[in-house]
């Protein structure tokens, strides 16, 4: 390692201060010492530039999860299938010969839209976090329903008359489905 500590204490050398002056290591050393004083006068120290830099990827993954649930629920909306036979989650951002399923190709138009979702959709991707597997997908689903449900509910026990109307689902031979069954918990 090098030292780069400079003293100087003969005013009859003072050609040696000049060189010192041109030096990266003083040109370095009067660049951070400008940026500390700049970031004092801001009262930006390192301590707030981390916390402001959490609070940024907190919010852009708020929005990041947002831009799912949204498309799931459209997709639950529509009443058409998630998934694919083929989820090459690779490249959701470029055009696909493969169907990758309904919501991965909804997502790939919104990458160019939000320009960071495709690289945000790539980290995720990398780390092995990715919020558009199927499981989270499943997940979303499910708390989606739950959120619906209860709503339904509160409309129902807010109402001082209602009418409930349910529909069976049938195979072909006209048999009745149970596993289709819904079941609605009504605290009434």
């Amino acid at each position: 390692m090098r030292d780069n500590t400079f003293t100087f204490d003969n005013w009859k050398r003072s050609d040696r201060l000049k060189k010192h002056i041109k030096s990266g290591v003083h040109k370095n050393a009067v660049a951070k010492w400008i940026n500390s004083r700049i970031h004092s006068k801001h009262e930006t120290s390192v301590m707030k530039q981390l916390t402001d830099a959490r609070q940024k990827d907190v919010l852009r993954n708020r929005e990041y999860l947002r831009i799912i649930i949204t498309s799931i629920f459209y997709t639950a909306q529509q009443n058409v299938a998630l998934r694919g036979h083929e989820e090459n989650r690779n490249d959701i951002g470029k055009m696909s010969d493969i169907n990758r399923g309904n919501l991965l190709e909804l997502l790939h138009p919104r990458c160019d839209d939000i320009p960071w979702l495709d690289e945000k959709l790539q980290s995720q991707l990398k780390l092995h976090a990715q919020w558009t597997s199927p499981s989270i997908q499943n997940k979303i689903l499910e708390i989606i329903s739950r959120f619906l449900v209860e709503r339904i509910n509160q409309d129902v026990l807010l109402s001082p008359i209602f009418a409930l109307i349910m529909d069976e689902t049938s195979d072909i031979s006209r048999t009745e489905q149970d596993q289709q069954k819904a079941k609605f918990y009504l605290n009434l």
